[in-house]
């Protein structure tokens, strides 16, 4: 698999990025589990391109400033980052991506490419970043205010919202909405993935015994 690094900010310079995951094989371009300011890589890698042969559970961290000691970023810390997350194998062709959003909001990213069909696609926000955290901040967060625990103002000065899985008393409680859905027995549907040469699983059940704490 191919990633090639686009970089829309201009000449705003001061990013970086690491990339982690499990199994690697076969990568270059970049070097794992090392923090890389994004101008440094365009000295050895003009076109900012990553090739991977496999690697699983990977996240392409892309942040504001070094990420410390080259470890990951946290949630609840005060960097600025947003990341993508995928998966490939070496026995597979496909790769399994997405652009997750659900432990922060953060540093803005798209995702654009081909899927298994040759289809193109692309991933990201429909507004701007900036209106996305109002938005957030002042319909979702409880308090809506600056001094909510999910709202943090980054070192470098942008503010970015921790998710409920991460900050779950900064949110509305749960309760009244799984209250009526055990009241009015709701019915519960899942369907799995689809496995190769298979079919997906679907699994039935109800809320009436939905647990209503936050865990």
């Amino acid at each position: 698999m191919k990633i090639k690094i686009v970089n829309d900010r201009g000449t705003d310079q001061d990013l970086y990025l690491l990339l982690t995951g499990d199994k690697q094989t076969g990568i270059s371009g970049i070097t794992p589990d090392k923090s890389v300011k994004l101008s440094d890589l365009l000295i050895t890698n003009p076109n900012l391109e990553i090739d991977i042969e496999s690697i699983e559970g990977a996240r392409l961290y892309v942040g504001y400033g070094a990420f410390p000691s080259d470890n990951a970023p946290v949630p609840d810390g005060e960097q600025y980052y947003g990341w993508i997350e995928f998966t490939k194998k070496s026995s597979e062709t496909e790769v399994w991506l997405n652009l997750s959003n659900v432990d922060i909001t953060g540093l803005p990213l798209t995702l654009s490419g081909t899927d298994t069909a040759n289809t193109p696609f692309s991933l990201g926000y429909k507004k701007s970043i900036t209106d996305i955290i109002s938005i957030m901040k002042t319909t979702a967060l409880q308090p809506a205010t600056d001094a909510n625990p999910a709202y943090i103002t980054c070192t470098t000065g942008q503010p970015k919202i921790v998710g409920p899985n991460g900050s779950p008393k900064s949110y509305a409680s749960y309760d009244t909405y799984i209250n009526e859905l055990n009241t009015n027995k709701a019915p519960l549907v899942i369907t799995s993935d689809t496995p190769n040469g298979g079919s997906p699983k679907i699994f039935t059940g109800s809320f009436m015994n939905a647990q209503t704490e936050l865990m």
